[in-house]
């Protein structure tokens, strides 16, 4: 997966990401192993990808 690229909802699972449950964020999160994926919803099942971190990054903020 590329930073800055758009992708569907299907896409993102098929890569093998797994959606995590966040509260008062205005984009999608999910994770595959130790790294946690940021999406910014553009429009319906469309999202771009403007972020990735370490999952450690993401459990002490």
């Amino acid at each position: 997966m590329k930073i800055d690229k758009e992708y569907t909802y299907a896409e993102i699972c098929s890569n093998g990401l797994s959606p995590k449950k966040v509260s008062n964020f205005n984009y999608k999160v999910f994770q595959k192993s130790e790294q946690i994926f940021f999406f910014e919803e553009l429009k319906k099942n469309k999202l771009r990808l403007f972020s990735v971190i370490n999952k450690n990054s993401f459990y002490l903020s």
